[in-house]
């Protein structure tokens, strides 16, 4: 599953990314917090645009291809080990990412992003079928009910 996260991955996914990056910021802002882990952060553009806002924030990602555009602010790790103390973090935030993990994984990538998470843990999650050239990373296609009782406690950056 790894060698899926490739750099050909990524840049195809580069226009989507650079755009909702902005979007996700502006909804992460009304939280006002201090610091923000982006969990699953790809190339790192929600990074990217909170540091322009002065929000100390780190992004995690196990591909080899991630945090391009962030060196500074990235650590290379599993999402289900997270390598943060308890409670590191005001937000810890996943935009697009919960999917790609297996169903059997997701609990505990979930309670990871608890456990480091101070006050809450937002995420953006595809509930629908994805586009065809995503079809094989998108593991975990879910109702919106599934997620919440998988991940309780769980509040949801939408549209």
């Amino acid at each position: 599953m790894k060698e899926w996260y490739d750099q050909k991955y990524f840049d195809g996914m580069e226009e989507y990314a650079r755009n909702s990056a902005p979007r996700s910021t502006r909804r992460i802002l009304k939280y006002r917090p201090e610091s923000v882990l982006d969990v699953g952060c790809g190339h790192g553009y929600l990074v990217a645009e909170l540091l322009k806002k002065g929000i100390a924030v780190e992004g995690v990602d196990w591909s080899d291809s991630a945090g391009t555009l962030i060196p500074n602010n990235f650590t290379k790790a599993e999402a289900k080990a997270l390598p943060f103390p308890n409670q590191s973090f005001d937000i810890v935030v996943s935009t697009d990412f919960l999917e790609h993990i297996p169903e059997e994984e997701v609990e505990q990538v979930y309670s990871e992003m608890v456990r480091v998470a101070k006050r809450h843990v937002l995420a953006l999650i595809n509930f629908n079928l994805p586009e065809k050239k995503e079809r094989d990373t998108h593991v975990t296609l879910r109702p919106k009910h599934w997620w919440i009782q998988k991940c309780r406690g769980i509040e949801f950056l939408v549209g």
